[in-house]
C-alpha cells in the first residue's frame, strides 16, 4: 500500500507540476524543457516499472530525482531503506527512458 501512494504521488507531481508557472524538474532543469510527449512517456515509464523503488528508478531515469540521490547525506535514509536491487533493465524500459528524455 505505501508503494501505491507513492506512486501516486508521483504521478500527481509530474502531472500537476509545481502551479501555473513552469518550474525547475528535481534534476535542475526547467521543466519547460520538456516536450508533452516526453512527459507522458515519463508517466508511462513509472506506471510500466511500478515494481522498481525509487532508487531503481533513478538509475533508469534520472532526471526524476535530485542530482545528488545517491551521493547527498540528507537522502541518506533513502538509500539505506532501499537498496538497489536491480541496475540492468530490458530494453524496452531503456527505449521508454530514452523517449522520455531521461539522459
Amino acid at each position: 500500500m505505501p508503494r501505491r501512494i507513492a506512486l501516486m504521488a508521483v504521478l500527481v507531481s509530474l502531472l500537476a507540476g509545481c502551479g501555473t508557472q513552469p518550474g525547475s524538474l528535481p534534476n535542475g532543469t526547467a521543466s519547460s524543457t520538456l516536450t508533452p510527449d516526453q512527459r507522458t512517456a515519463r508517466l508511462q515509464l513509472v506506471k510500466e516499472n511500478g515494481g522498481l523503488n525509487d532508487r531503481e528508478l533513478a538509475k533508469l531515469c534520472p532526471g526524476l530525482y535530485p542530482t545528488g540521490l545517491e551521493t547527498a547525506k540528507k537522502y541518506k535514509d533513502i538509500r539505506d531503506k532501499q537498496k538497489l536491487r536491480k541496475t540492468t533493465f530490458p530494453a524496452e524500459a531503456k527505449r521508454l527512458a530514452a523517449r522520455a528524455g531521461c539522459r
